[in-house]
């Protein structure tokens, strides 16, 4: 049997311009396919030395590289951006550091490419004290995968999968699915579908998402579109929105479904869809 509790409410968030100024360094991975773990694989920006990123360090994996963590440790960057390659943390734990400094922001996307976090089962990356964006770029497409890993927040800040924060004229796409028995979990407002030009989408599939706070599903731009697809999940949030300003379309499905939300009356913004 399946409860379907939805509310809705409007969240009125804004953003600052990214600001990292305050991190020791910045390293640029180096390699097509290689370990986060070997220092070889990474390269300052100003001095071109090679080390493995500390906490107060920003990592950046760039066009057609590709990182992986899978020897089962923990690692720590204060920073993380994956611009057009791709990040797979299939065995152990990355801790995206970065303190509570207002804006700051941590994520994925890069005009005319493709840019991947994977998260595999063995995999834990946590955040504490930024927001997390995915979404940026021309023509971007940005995926955010929890595959049976685990995904957290652990503090209030704010999660937007499909943000355009560079001036965007051309439509980025960007999906997160949470699947095969995967962990979202968060104490801030998500975002799908956030900004001009941003089509943002979340999957939720036999796996659990739960955040304390807001939920807006199509959010805050009129070219913005969101979708929220649940599919015997089990999902919980603050009040949801569902097309605040921008589309927002919600699927609900399966007989093991379990959705509950902070009231119990379903309504739509002017231009959001229900489908239960």
């Amino acid at each position: 049997m399946r409860n379907t509790l939805l509310s809705l409410s409007v969240c009125v968030c804004s953003l600052a311009a990214l600001n990292a100024a305050t991190l020791t360094n910045t390293l640029s991975f180096n390699t097509t396919d290689g370990n986060w773990n070997v220092a070889g694989n990474w390269n300052e920006n100003s001095t071109t030395a090679s080390y493995i990123p500390g906490a107060e360090m920003a990592a950046i994996i760039g066009l057609n590289t590709s990182a992986v963590i899978n020897d089962g440790a923990t690692y720590a960057a204060g920073n993380l951006w994956v611009r057009g390659g791709t990040l797979t943390v299939s065995s152990g734990t990355l801790a995206v550091n970065r303190a509570a400094d207002a804006f700051v922001q941590w994520g994925a996307g890069q005009a005319n490419a493709t840019s991947t976090l994977y998260i595999g089962s063995g995999g834990t990356v946590t955040n504490v004290g930024a927001n997390v964006v995915f979404g940026q770029g021309n023509n971007s497409t940005n995926s955010l995968v929890v595959d049976g890993g685990t995904f957290s927040m652990l503090a209030n800040n704010m999660l937007m999968i499909g943000m355009g924060t560079g001036g965007e004229a051309l439509r980025n796409s960007t999906t997160m699915t949470v699947t095969n028995g995967g962990t979202f979990s968060s104490l801030g407002v998500v975002s799908v579908g956030r900004d001009a030009y941003s089509t943002g989408k979340i999957i939720v599939d036999n796996s659990y998402f739960k955040t304390t706070g807001a939920v807006n599903v199509g959010d805050n731009n009129i070219t913005s579109m969101g979708e929220l697809v649940l599919t015997n999940a089990s999902f919980s949030s603050g009040n949801m929105t569902i097309g605040n300003l921008g589309g927002g379309t919600l699927f609900v499905s399966g007989a093991t479904a379990n959705v509950s939300v902070a009231n119990t009356v379903v309504a739509l913004g002017s231009t959001g869809t229900l489908s239960v």
